[in-house]
């Protein structure tokens, strides 16, 4: 997911701009319309981390809420999402645990809590966290993806593999699932396996222009030119121009006919 490359990058604005489009597409698509409340939560968080944050009056309404309800789950939750969204990660991990403590079956706080603990610098605990929520709710794919890509960031391709393709056993239809997995392929230089998690991820999801510069590189490295430029002018036409690949592309050209 492009996002995710932009915020690994620190361009927490593009990020933004690009889960924007992406929750945009979600409501629109009837295959993508489930993950709707995974992407909003995702751009809350890179609107913070950019520089538009909400108010700090609504964040002190977050925790008088929390406080007058400490039994209301959706109160404590959404305020430990506030506090990890404004980099508060301590706050946010007592929050979760607040959450967790009374009621550990709560699949999606243990999988936001994971994020919390990530951030932290507690990568095992992050990993345990996610199992569990995993455990507790096998269709989750927002665990699967936490999971999976706490993995590839940290080079631990195999178990990033494994995440992603136990994902797409629980939930087939996750388009995310599938671009995750062939980013893993082409990592590991697998590209025909690369080519078919990207295609499958194209069938589930509205024209993704990432999803296209992916196949393109995949194209290129096995050398299949004619592809990869279709690719390649497919994501810039979708408006994810990917100025290295184009420039790789263009030897591989046919001069235009006059």
């Amino acid at each position: 997911m492009a996002a995710t490359i932009y915020w690994d990058r620190g361009e927490k604005e593009r990020a933004a701009d690009e889960l924007q489009r992406l929750l945009e597409g979600a409501r629109g698509s009837k295959t993508l319309r489930q993950h709707v409340p995974y992407f909003e939560r995702l751009l809350q968080g890179a609107e913070q981390a950019s520089g538009s944050a909400r108010p700090g009056e609504e964040l002190t309404a977050l925790e008088l809420r929390a406080q007058e309800n400490p039994s209301d789950v959706q109160a404590q939750v959404e305020l430990g999402r506030a506090y990890l969204e404004r980099g508060r990660v301590d706050e946010a991990i007592a929050t979760y645990r607040q959450v967790l403590d009374p009621a550990p079956d709560q699949a999606e706080a243990r999988a936001e809590f994971a994020v919390a603990l990530e951030r932290k610098g507690l990568l095992e605990s992050a990993i345990a966290e996610f199992q569990e929520a995993i455990r507790l709710a096998p269709s989750l794919v927002a665990a699967h993806v936490g999971l999976g890509w706490l993995y590839l960031r940290h080079g631990r391709l195999a178990e990033a593999e494994q995440t992603f393709s136990r994902g797409i056993a629980a939930r087939p239809d996750a388009a995310l699932l599938h671009h995750s997995l062939g980013v893993v392929y082409a990592r590991q230089k697998r590209y025909g396996d690369a080519l078919e998690a990207f295609s499958r991820a194209l069938e589930l999801a509205l024209e993704e222009g990432e999803i296209h510069n992916n196949l393109a590189s995949a194209y290129l490295a096995m050398g299949r030119y004619e592809e990869a430029i279709r690719h390649a002018d497919r994501g810039r036409a979708l408006g994810k121009p990917a100025a290295k690949l184009l420039r790789a592309l263009e030897r591989y050209r046919r001069p235009a006919s006059r």
